[in-house]
């Protein structure tokens, strides 16, 4: 069986898109393609950082629907960047033409918007608290985000950009994301250094067990983690390791949170037939 992938980046972050529509695939089939079709094989050459699948509407509430898998398989989270992207695959593609569509990502609708950004609005931060965990004797005081996707933020000390960016946060990461206070999820851990008025980002997802080149739900939760309940600007430039930046605003109705807007490039970057092995499901990817 073939089928037709196409590759995209949301700002540095890499995905895999699928039309699901040309397909009869259930959720445990993809669960499994993704972790097939998201790791460099003797099929599929490419790595990327999660799956895009996207699906006919299961109602008239949205224009598109979307199933959304990591790496590993999971799924049920959402994927700031990864919507993104979707938005611009549907408009690309006219699978809608509606240049504001409405969507369901892993179950929840978010509007969008096409202009000289692809743009998602977020509802309000599920929690946002401070949080202290301990690895190895140490104690590291950071914010725990819940925006759809659970996130822990932790402030970096550094003198220079290049300091920042050497810090070894692979080791670190997978200890935040398997600590037995996030359990039994665990959690994607973002280091962020404030720069000249930007927050440049770096994030260790979990479900892709390494750092990515960008993570759209990190920026936001990194964002409201450091303005906390003092917001200097609406607007904040979000610089993440791939250096592609997004942008995060929030929109406030006095002191309370109203929406929150993420917005930066999306791109389709290549696309190929890969050849679908009869034994796909039986098929382990390793992972990180």
């Amino acid at each position: 069986m073939n089928i037709a992938v196409t590759y995209m980046s949301g700002s540095g972050n890499l995905f895999t898109v699928i039309d699901g529509r040309n397909y009869n695939f259930s959720l445990k089939e993809l669960s499994k393609l993704a972790k097939f079709l998201c790791h460099s094989n003797q099929f599929n050459g490419v790595r990327t950082e999660g799956l895009i699948v996207i699906q006919k509407p299961k109602d008239d509430k949205v224009d598109f629907d979307v199933d959304f898998f990591n790496p590993d398989g999971s799924s049920g989270m959402m994927c700031g960047n990864g919507g993104r992207c979707a938005i611009f695959y549907t408009n690309k593609n006219k699978i809608t033409e509606n240049k504001e569509p409405k969507f369901r990502f892993s179950g929840k609708i978010y509007s969008g918007r096409i202009n000289d950004k692809i743009e998602i609005e977020f509802e309000p931060p599920k929690e946002i608290r401070p949080v202290s965990i301990d690895i190895n004797g140490r104690n590291y005081n950071g914010t725990f985000v819940d925006i759809g996707t659970e996130h822990f933020v932790l402030e970096i000390k550094a003198n220079t950009p290049d300091s920042f960016y050497k810090l070894d946060i692979t080791n670190l990461g997978k200890f935040i994301r398997n600590h037995s206070y996030f359990a039994p999820k665990g959690t994607n851990a973002n280091f962020y250094l404030e720069w000249n008025g930007k927050i440049l980002l770096r994030t260790y997802e979990r479900g892709v067990e390494a750092e990515t080149g960008a993570c759209g739900t990190g920026a936001i939760s990194t964002v409201l983690a450091y303005h906390k309940n003092n917001i200097a600007k609406s607007i904040t430039e979000v610089i993440p390791t791939s250096k592609i930046p997004v942008w995060v605003e929030i929109v406030r109705s006095g002191e309370q949170i109203e929406k929150i807007i993420l917005s930066g490039p999306a791109e389709i970057t290549g696309s190929q037939e890969v050849i679908l092995p009869d034994n796909f499901m039986e098929i382990e990817a390793r992972i990180g």
